[in-house]
């Protein structure tokens, strides 16, 4: 898709509702906070920020003559849920801003921010069926999901990143460090209970039980975000400062964090082994980390903070700064490990990832978004034929190259020919 930038398009869907009551007057914009592709459902999730998940046909290489596109989507009429953070509306006020969201195993939606500090894993195509895990004793502020989608990472304001097995594992904690997993817990707006670990209860599948298997500590400060790399053996971290500590002097040019699980107040960025949980090493990044990611083919670790975009080698050695003119709140690289995409202010920005250099940028205002306003959610489907962004009206854009949707067309049905 974007081995041509300048050919992408953007393709705006507007999702906004009629107030109640049936007046037909347009409810305020209801911003998306999550997108995600399920494949083998043909659908796209997305979650708005007043916790409507909806579930939209979505069928890549169907094009679509009206109106005209190389895809078809056809827009939710109405949520198949409302989430909510906590047990009460205060609860809900107090945990929304830490609210965080991925997809396990195609199936699970894994949501943190809850007043519980519980990660809960609700399965999409049947809402009432949640299941909760329990070892965080703050609010649960990241969660990334592995490429294989069994195993995932949390990050908490409790300073620690765990480890999860998405279906459990006979190497988990001891009894007595980790919380007793538990099924049910609030869900769709009616709120209903989940079913027993016993058995799938009817979800065609097996029964999530995310069991904790390691614990990692040793920043200072509250986890901002995180990315596990089971491919690369590796969990990236990223916190704020610690709480109360002055500002950073300016980082020293050289030398690499001694081998400590006790992090300075201003050292944001950890590299941990997956396999046994023990740290590695620090990043040399001294201010709050916004977003982090691993490029895996090209074995690059990338680092956002408010100011700036930094990209190591896995060994930890500095490769490349850029200073965007926007704010950073999300980093995703391609496939191929050679770019990366970035949500750079109100835009979205393609930058390669050996030099940071920026490639393309892509104003969300050519999809119908108001002036200025910031990227809450954007996402890349796992071929990197589409990408998808929240706008500030409500609504959603589809990038995509009409040229990409042929040619995969072709060579599909060049395969089947030779079949």
């Amino acid at each position: 898709m974007f081995s041509r930038p300048d050919a992408v398009r953007p393709y705006a869907w507007p999702l906004r509702r009629l107030a109640g009551g049936g007046s037909g007057r347009p409810e305020a914009a209801d911003l998306l906070e999550f997108i995600a592709v399920l494949p083998l459902e043909d659908r796209l999730l997305t979650i708005s920020a007043s916790g409507r998940l909806c579930l939209h046909k979505w069928f890549p290489l169907k094009p679509r003559s009206s109106p005209s596109c190389p895809f078809t989507f056809e827009p939710a009429t109405a949520p198949i849920a409302t989430l909510r953070a906590g047990a009460s509306a205060d609860d809900d006020a107090r945990f929304r801003p830490a609210r965080s969201y991925a997809v396990a195993d195609g199936r699970w939606l894994l949501s943190g921010g809850h007043a519980d500090c519980s990660v809960r894993c609700m399965l999409v195509l049947k809402p009432e069926v949640v299941v909760l895990g329990r070892h965080h004793a703050d609010t649960v502020t990241a969660i990334h999901v592995s490429a294989d989608g069994l195993s995932f990472a949390t990050g908490s304001a409790d300073t620690t990143a765990v480890l999860w097995a998405l279906y459990g594992a006979g190497s988990s904690l001891p009894a007595g460090r980790a919380s007793v997993v538990a099924a049910g817990g609030a869900a769709g707006g009616g709120g209903g209970t989940g079913g027993s670990s016993g058995g799938a209860g009817g979800t065609g599948g097996r029964m999530a039980c995310p069991t904790p298997l390691r614990v990692l500590s040793g920043h200072r400060g509250p986890l901002q975000c995180l990315c596990l790399s089971t491919e690369l053996g590796l969990l990236l971290t990223g916190a704020a400062p610690a709480r109360g500590a002055p500002p950073a002097a300016s980082p020293d040019a050289g030398g690499e964090e001694a081998a400590s699980v006790t992090l300075g107040p201003h050292e944001c960025v950890a590299v941990w082994a997956v396999p046994n949980g023990r740290f590695v090493r620090s990043l040399p990044v001294h201010e709050r980390a916004v977003a982090v990611a691993v490029a895996h083919a090209s074995q690059r670790l990338l680092v956002a903070t408010q100011r700036s975009v930094h990209v190591f080698s896995v060994s930890g050695r500095p490769l490349a700064v850029v200073s965007p003119d926007h704010g950073v709140g999300r980093i995703v690289p391609t496939i191929d490990g050679e770019l990366a995409l970035l949500s750079e202010g109100s835009a979205l920005a393609v930058r390669r990832i050996s030099d940071l250099q920026l490639l393309h940028r892509y104003d969300l205002e050519a999809g119908g978004a108001a002036s200025g306003a910031p990227l809450r959610a954007f996402s890349l489907s796992a071929e990197n034929h589409h990408a998808f962004a929240g706008t500030a009206d409500g609504g959603l854009t589809i990038y995509a190259n009409p040229v990409v949707g042929i040619q995969v067309l072709e060579r599909l049905a060049s395969e089947l020919l030779n079949l």
